[in-house]
């Protein structure tokens, strides 16, 4: 973790060369995004599944940065994938939760 990155809401860091950053709202949601999608990056979004304690529902890479982004939502998973759905995310694909 790089903490001149910590937000109320989030940080950045890196893990294994993989650069990342978080964004959360607790028992709410959270993201994780990435610059690549590789080994580093699912060990990443399993050591965050289990800090969270509920799976992430979506995958995709964000149109406008190029990262690979996945998201948990606790509140509303599938209002909130017709959301991505709707705003046209790159290779978007719905995880089982």
């Amino acid at each position: 973790m790089n903490p001149f990155s910590v937000t109320p809401h989030g940080c950045g860091g890196e893990y294994r060369g993989n650069s990342f950053y978080f964004t959360w709202v607790k028992d709410r949601f959270l993201l994780v995004s990435a610059e690549e999608d590789n080994e580093a990056y699912e060990e990443l979004i399993e050591a965050f599944r289990k800090v969270v304690g509920y799976r992430p529902f979506a995958k995709y890479i964000e149109p406008s940065s190029g990262l690979v982004t996945t998201e948990w939502d606790k509140i509303d998973p599938e209002g909130r994938y017709k959301e991505l759905e709707k705003e046209g995310k790159i290779n978007l694909v719905r995880l089982q939760f």
